[in-house]
């Protein structure tokens, strides 16, 4: 008995132990939830608006553009979500610039108040947490288009990753899904990958456009759409597919490049039967590329659209973005194999999908500037500043010395500053002599780097100016500060060449 009340002083004790352990475990969790906040709060600490809550979803479906299409990307989601209220993940990933210095901001911010709450809002800048080099490079890289596909595979990092989706799927904002997305997404449980070819029918041999040819080009899946599942097969490729869009997702087929779609060819390579789908159901990603075969089954009936008797899930109206030009009689203007007139029971299909997008306000913000096109003093980035820039870091040039020396000077990562704190402005570096070039003359001459990177692709200007770094170099100037606002819109340079000279 004389054991008991020190028994008793041990079970207190123990009750304050485990007590203080779950008011710390609490804590933990707390801050991990505030930690995981951060950056998609109601406004961020960059001043974003994003979304107002965390998500964690089983599902989440995502598409990405640049804020001028945030009018196709309302009506997508309205669509989607009609036919699929079991979902509650939506994510806009915005490839646009909202840094305060971009063009167009009032208006972009504007667009991002438009924003429904059951949206959920993702700017480049915080796809930054998924990458290991800037996402500028990427933005000055590439144009607006290239750049929105570029970002593809960081954007499903960040849903999987950030979101903790278990399920993704991608559409591009130009599809109209017309039922409920089930079949996707229940098969997502047994594959990682599920994909949609252009084509499971051969096109006539006719010449005209398209034919196996272009899809070849371009890439045998449509990645309009492509659909993954949380795994470990799925991390590789994406970190895979991050790396060659890095350098590689330029629309230049010619030299093995459309976007970031043909990179998907290598899928049925690189992994196993078992871990991916081709989904060759005629009713997913009906498109201009597969109507030749696909467009007589369609119909609309009491406004369903129908591929026979059973309920089309949906279209890829791809060619359709800009209503102010577009032409319903020729499809679309990527091909010119199918006229309307062809399938005249298609037109109240088209029309549908037309009268949605009107209604839907789809060419509301078209007139948003895109942000990535302008350096941070308002001036347009010039072509051959991106040009220059691409060349210059491509892999195949590291060895080059020019290419050693603007890595170790120029802060390549923000290229769109004139003032940086980490290196030498982008800019400087092409208003300084030429990196790369040798002369033999005997008179010494300078023209800026971006001059030199003109002059190369001029014939007219080598036959006018032979000697560009000698003798010739103060005409060469000359006719720049004379031609080049007009020509290429540089008219802001020239006082800086001056001044370099």
């Amino acid at each position: 008995s004389s054991d008991l009340p020190k028994m008793a002083r041990w079970s207190t004790a123990l009750l304050w132990w485990l007590s203080g352990i779950l008011l710390i475990s609490l804590a933990a969790q707390l801050f991990v939830l505030k930690v995981e906040d951060h950056g998609i709060s109601a406004t961020g600490s960059s001043g974003n608006r994003t979304s107002k809550h965390r998500l964690s979803a089983d599902v989440c479906i995502f598409t990405i553009s640049s804020f001028n299409n945030f009018g196709f990307v309302r009506v997508f989601f309205e669509q989607v979500r009609r036919h699929n209220q079991h979902i509650s993940c939506f994510v806009w990933v915005v490839a646009d610039n909202d840094a305060s210095w971009a063009k167009g901001i009032a208006l972009a911010n504007k667009a991002l108040d438009a924003v429904p709450t059951w949206l959920h809002v993702v700017t480049a800048r915080e796809l930054q947490a998924m990458i290991d080099f800037s996402y500028l490079e990427l933005a000055f890289r590439y144009d607006m288009q290239c750049f929105n596909t570029a970002i593809k595979p960081i954007a499903f990092m960040y849903i999987l990753r950030r979101l903790n989706a278990a399920k993704v799927l991608y559409f591009d904002n130009d599809v109209w899904v017309m039922q409920s997305l089930g079949k996707l997404i229940d098969a997502l449980d047994k594959y990682n990958f599920v994909i949609t070819p252009h084509l499971t029918e051969p096109y006539p041999l006719d010449g005209m456009r398209h034919d196996e040819r272009q899809i070849i080009l371009a890439g045998q899946f449509n990645f309009g759409f492509v659909a993954m599942a949380r795994s470990k097969p799925v991390f590789n490729m994406l970190s895979w597919w991050i790396g060659r869009l890095r350098y590689y997702g330029f629309a230049e087929p010619h030299k093995g490049m459309h976007f970031d779609q043909n990179w998907g060819d290598l899928i049925v390579s690189y992994f196993e039967q078992q871990e991916y789908l081709v989904l060759r159901d005629p009713r997913y990603n009906i498109a201009y590329w597969n109507l030749h075969y696909r467009g007589q089954h369609l119909h609309l009936v009491d406004g369903k659209v129908l591929y026979d008797d059973t309920p089309a899930v949906f279209m890829h109206f791809s060619g359709m973005s800009n209503l102010e030009r577009y032409d319903i009689e020729g499809i679309s203007h990527y091909q010119n194999r199918i006229r309307m007139s062809d399938y005249p029971h298609l037109r109240p299909i088209f029309q549908a999908y037309l009268d949605l997008l009107e209604k839907g306000g789809a060419m509301q913000w078209r007139h948003v500037p895109y942000g990535f096109n302008t350096l941070d003093n308002g001036e347009e980035v010039p072509l051959v500043f991106r040009g220059y820039y691409r060349d210059i870091l491509d892999l195949a040039n590291q060895a080059r010395d020019d290419a050693r020396r603007f890595k170790e000077t120029v802060d390549w990562g923000n290229p769109f500053a004139l003032d940086t704190k980490h290196g030498m402005p982008f800019v400087s570096w092409m208003l300084g002599g030429p990196h790369n070039a040798s002369t033999d003359t005997d008179v010494a001459g300078w023209i800026p780097e971006f001059l030199w990177q003109i002059y190369l692709a001029r014939p007219d200007l080598k036959a006018a100016f032979p000697e560009p770094l000698g003798r010739d170099s103060i005409a060469l100037l000359g006719w720049f500060e004379t031609a080049g606002p007009k020509e290429y819109n540089l008219g802001w340079l020239v006082p800086l060449v001056r001044k370099e000279k």
